[in-house]
């Protein structure tokens, strides 16, 4: 695997009542978690800023923190890419809803017994990763 990935992603980590949300996107069954790529001259907190508005219509509140840095994964869905995800904690402000203009299909909270008992197919940094040590530090229940 090559140590350079092909795409950075930031990602948004939103919790509520020990949950996790994560959204599917049209066309697939797996869940990950919201966020995107930077823009050119963009900051992880900007990223973060831009993408969840456009996903779910919410404002970030406070200064995102940086909960964890994957290693470098293939890409889901895209044969022979490369990614890595920064993961930041994030809270919001507002009600989570679906922007029908965007990619975004449903989004879900999940808790330590929907992953436990693999209620959905989470991406691979999600379910290698995040979620164990969020499970780890008693952040999600």
């Amino acid at each position: 695997m090559s140590l350079t990935p092909d795409i950075f992603k930031i990602a948004a980590l939103i919790l509520s009542e020990g949950k996790l949300l994560v959204v599917r996107k049209k066309d697939t069954d797996v869940w990950i978690s919201l966020g995107g790529k930077p823009e050119p001259e963009e900051s992880h907190q900007e990223t973060l800023q831009r993408e969840i508005l456009e996903e779910i219509g919410v404002l970030i509140i406070g200064t995102p923190s940086l909960f964890h840095e994957s290693p470098v994964e293939y890409a889901e869905g895209k044969p022979g890419k490369t990614v890595k995800i920064y993961s930041y904690l994030v809270t919001i402000v507002g009600t989570p809803r679906i922007n029908v203009d965007d990619q975004i299909e449903e989004f879900q909270y999940i808790s330590k017994q929907d992953f436990e008992s693999q209620t959905y197919k989470l991406g691979s940094v999600l379910e290698k990763f995040v979620v164990p040590k969020l499970i780890r530090e008693g952040l999600m229940c």
